[in-house]
């Protein structure tokens, strides 16, 4: 799981923090930095399996990205747990895509092996987890494999997994009852486009398994629904059809253009859990488009997908809304709030951290307070008062 992040010079992030749980919810103004910190992330997870000219051209060229247009470095550092292991990646670049201090992939081991050295140790066999190694800077002479165990290695590809292929998700039901054409190891693009392509690799996989246990979480969420079907809709595309529940011998099913947006965004949200990437799920603004009463089934995915009561395992959710709605279903420790300045730029405070949290969440529901306080108030403790 992704536990910290530092970032400096990236966008309105001139030197912010933010600490995460499996399931955290960014809120703040427009402008205020959100999509910033996705798209670090982001960013950051592309580096580890893409040489560094090929991520940072065009629009996220150091020059256009960093801050103010400034010419200091842009750094990222960011931190993984699981268990007592932690893994710690860190890249800075300059304008001219130098590495101005090298990419490093640290480990702390078990504090209960009685073997493993008592701080960080470089990983530097980048084969272990199938990684470039042009990509790593690799000391001959440092030994690559006498301070790891097994089960090390597995955390370390674990925690790995967790950064590659990061699309910031911004999903639209429109996209996602559009027709798309099967192909191996599709990957469901940002706005959902190549849902049909997703569940057609997951259902005719090797895992028979997965089909039934995401109709089994589908039916859970919308109990209306009993499954899915997928209809080829001309010689090379196939469309999604829901399969009705009730005790008919005959399943009466209905295109997925008559189906609600709810229900092709939980499609969605558990085609993602069941499948092997992203490892963890940047979505911005899940609310747009959705009525009220479907934020709770929505936000209760998400979060059940965090836990692992959906998917193969827990996957970490990173959700940036405008929504107090939405809010309403978080709880004080999963709540970011982010506010920028124009002077320093943005800043992360913990909703939990507020003071005098408790006895404020006594008379309103967190995303009442955020309605009716705002940020500032909130952060410079005006509630308190």
């Amino acid at each position: 799981m992704l536990s910290r992040l530092r970032v400096q010079n990236f966008r309105c992030l001139r030197d912010v923090t933010v600490d995460f749980e499996p399931l955290t919810v960014l809120i703040g103004k427009n402008d205020s930095g959100k999509t910033s910190i996705l798209d670090a992330i982001r960013v950051l997870g592309d580096t580890m399996s893409r040489p560094i000219p090929e991520v940072f051209s065009g629009v996220n060229h150091p020059e256009v990205l960093s801050w103010r247009r400034e010419s200091k470095p842009v750094s990222w550092e960011i931190t993984t747990d699981r268990d007592q292991h932690r893994f710690l990646y860190h890249l800075q670049l300059d304008r001219s895509l130098s590495i101005k201090e090298r990419r490093s992939l640290e480990v702390d081991l078990s504090v209960e092996d009685v073997s493993a050295p008592e701080k960080y140790r470089r990983y530097w066999s980048s084969l272990a987890y199938g990684l470039s190694p042009e990509l790593w800077e690799i000391d001959e002479d440092e030994p690559a494999d006498e301070f790891y165990h097994e089960k090390d290695r597995e955390e370390l590809d674990r925690s790995v997994h967790e950064l590659l292929n990061l699309p910031r998700y911004r999903l639209d039901p429109d996209a996602l009852r559009r027709p798309s054409a099967p192909r191996p190891d599709t990957l469901l693009d940002a706005s959902g486009r190549s849902l049909p392509s997703l569940l057609d690799g997951l259902f005719s996989g090797a895992d028979a398994s997965i089909r039934t246990s995401l109709e089994q979480s589908l039916h859970a969420a919308i109990p209306t629904l009993r499954g899915l079907s997928l209809l080829s809709f001309d010689d090379s595309t196939k469309t999604i059809e829901y399969v009705l529940a009730g005790s008919g011998k005959r399943p009466i099913t209905i295109p997925c253009e008559n189906a609600s947006d709810g229900a092709l965004l939980v499609t969605a949200y558990l085609a993602l859990a069941y499948s092997d990437a992203p490892g963890t799920l940047l979505i911005e603004e899940p609310e747009n488009g959705l009525h009220p009463s479907l934020l709770r089934l929505v936000f209760e995915t998400l979060h059940k997908i965090s836990t692992g009561e959906y998917g193969l395992g827990p996957r970490q959710v990173i959700i940036a809304t405008q929504s107090p709605l939405l809010l309403n279903y978080a709880t004080k420790e999963e709540v970011r709030i982010v506010r920028r300045d124009l002077e320093t730029g943005t800043h992360v405070s913990r909703l939990a951290d507020v003071p005098d949290i408790d006895r404020l969440l006594k008379g309103f529901s967190v995303g009442e307070l955020w309605y009716h306080l705002g940020e500032d108030a909130l952060v410079e403790g005006e509630t308190a008062k």
